[in-house]
């Protein structure tokens, strides 16, 4: 077959891509969700403050395995070079999973439904199932914060860990105990509803999203990307596992029901068979690293007293006003309380009192002058800060600095609100010659978790064409621009919807001049509104 060559820009650099492999199934290993994800993150490792950290010369796909028509896996190997030492480059491209680690605690004494698991277990122990029971009988377990999770031996031999049982061929056709566990399908980052999918595919348990507890989440680990699991192998793959926790007291007819069940999706060639582990024993019950990593999460967030965060979905939130869904699947409250002008000795009171009236997206920028306080108000509120939707932008003058100016910049902001992460960052002004720039920081922003979304505010086509030349990789969700009945612009905003971007008007009463005007008094009494509800409706 002949050699398939392209070209693709890394960092702003040309990258030579080969290949034994049809052009056709090239084209579609560059752009599947596993290669552009990696693509993203290595962009942005390749440059630090606008300077080149390490050289990558040549990538050559060797194999692509397609799901249907989705492709799956891609293995790549990859010359780069840091420091003129050439890096370990063989990379194996799978994307993100889930797992689940599930907790069901039963009403009886647990000696009928470990009985009927023991056989399970006793080839984790060497065939010996008397030092099993032995272990469960006397083990006093980790000790925990809480009741729930208190050193009694008695509670936690009612507690079973439900895992899955099956023959996996890369570890020779051994079958194996595993969390339920599967691939994002798709890019959506809806990582609780695969979740959910898989507790039910895998072992016949039906949950709601809301029922679930984010681990990862939870522990906040390192400082990469709030969306990213753990990395089980990172020296030859990409996959990042999204770690879950559920937890139910069941009836023990219940559970003795699932032991031994047969499940999976036969024409996918799963043949799993649903196992239940006692707690005390789940540690050394698997060489699944999943199981451990997740148990380790969990007793670590106890044993300090940490809450364990719930997925929250959007309908779980409560905005008293409608949702708007961005392109990245976030959602923002299509009503939001601008900062602008309000002056800092006030604010305090103002933004405790939008709460109050219900407003929950709060549109801040540094210029303003006023997050400090901005931020003491979202300490008092006693809303949950994933009940809170907080903006802010980014100001010309750090712009000006460069890329450590934006980054500074963000950090006050984040520091003055005091609020965890931003849920949107904007580019306040594209100021020409620097807004590329400063784009490409807060792409780095996001990636690193602190940020939700990206923002742009007063861009115009061609400023957007700019980025889009200058190969940006995430693609922003809203523009802020001025939009009111008296200042409509139909072809910005059609040119921006278009391409899946939301406009977000500022000054949409023109700064209260229009509630004033007679015809809108007199529109507004004849349908019992105030005229400000007139005009933004």
């Amino acid at each position: 077959m002949a050699l398939t060559v392209t070209s693709i820009s890394i960092g702003g650099h040309p990258v030579t891509v080969t290949s034994m492999l049809d052009e056709k199934t090239v084209s579609a290993a560059l752009q599947s969700s596993p290669f552009q994800k990696w693509l993203i993150h290595v962009s942005h490792a390749m440059l630090e403050d606008d300077v080149k950290t390490f050289d990558m010369n040549k990538i050559e796909i060797q194999g692509v395995d397609f799901f249907g028509k989705r492709v799956g896996f891609v293995k790549i190997e990859v010359d780069a070079y840091k420091n003129g030492v050439r890096l370990p480059g063989i990379c194996f491209l799978r994307g993100s999973s889930v797992a689940v680690l599930v907790c069901l605690k039963s009403s009886s004494n647990g000696s009928s439904v470990m009985s009927k698991s023991a056989s399970v277990n006793s080839y984790y122990n060497h065939g010996d199932t008397s030092s099993l029971s032995s272990s469960i009988s006397g083990h006093r377990g980790t000790r925990f914060s809480d009741d729930e999770y208190s050193n009694n031996s008695h509670s936690n031999y009612n507690k079973f860990a439900v895992l899955v049982e099956q023959t996996r061929v890369p570890v020779g056709c051994r079958s194996i105990l595993e969390l339920p566990a599967g691939m994002m399908d798709d890019d959506s980052g809806d990582f609780v509803s695969v979740a959910v999918r898989e507790l039910e595919e895998e072992c016949g348990i039906r949950v709601k999203s809301s029922d679930l507890y984010d681990l990862t989440r939870s522990a906040q680990l390192g400082s990469g990307d709030a969306d990213e699991g753990i990395y089980p192998s990172a020296g030859g793959c990409d996959e990042d596992v999204r770690l879950f926790y559920y937890e139910k007291r069941i009836a023990a007819k219940e559970l003795m029901r699932l032991e031994g069940r047969l499940t999976g999706l036969r024409d996918h060639g799963e043949l799993i068979s649903v196992r239940l582990v006692p707690w005390d024993s789940l540690w050394k019950s698997t060489r699944d690293a999943k199981v451990l990593c997740a148990l380790q999460l969990l007793n670590g967030l106890r044993a300090r007293g940490l809450p364990l965060l719930k997925w929250v979905t959007p309908k779980q939130m409560s905005y008293a006003e409608p949702l708007v869904k961005l392109s990245d699947n976030s959602y923002m409250p299509q009503l939001g309380f601008g900062l602008y002008k309000v002056p800092p000795e006030k604010c305090e009171e103002v933004v405790l009192d939008a709460i109050r009236a219900g407003y929950r997206h709060f549109d801040c920028a540094s210029i303003y002058g006023n997050e400090i306080e901005v931020g003491r108000a979202l300490k008092k509120c006693g809303i949950p800060r994933n009940k809170l939707f907080i903006a802010s932008k980014v100001w010309n003058d750090a712009q000006h600095k460069g890329r450590k100016g934006v980054r500074e910049s963000f950090a006050r902001t984040l520091s003055n609100l005091d609020c965890g992460y931003l849920d949107l960052y904007y580019i306040h002004w594209p100021v020409p010659g620097h807004h590329i720039a400063t784009y490409k920081e807060l792409e780095k922003l996001q990636l690193q978790g602190k940020i939700r979304s990206i923002g742009l505010s007063n861009y115009t086509p061609n400023e957007y064409q700019e980025l889009v030349e200058a190969e940006m990789l995430i693609r922003p969700v809203v523009n802020q621009l001025e939009v009111s009945p008296v200042m409509y612009r139909p072809d910005l905003i059609e040119y921006f919807h278009s391409r899946d971007i939301v406009v977000v008007a500022f000054k949409a009463l023109n700064r209260g001049e229009l509630t004033s005007r007679n015809t809108t008094v007199d529109i507004a009494k004849v349908y019992n509104k105030t005229p400000a509800q007139i005009f933004v409706r």
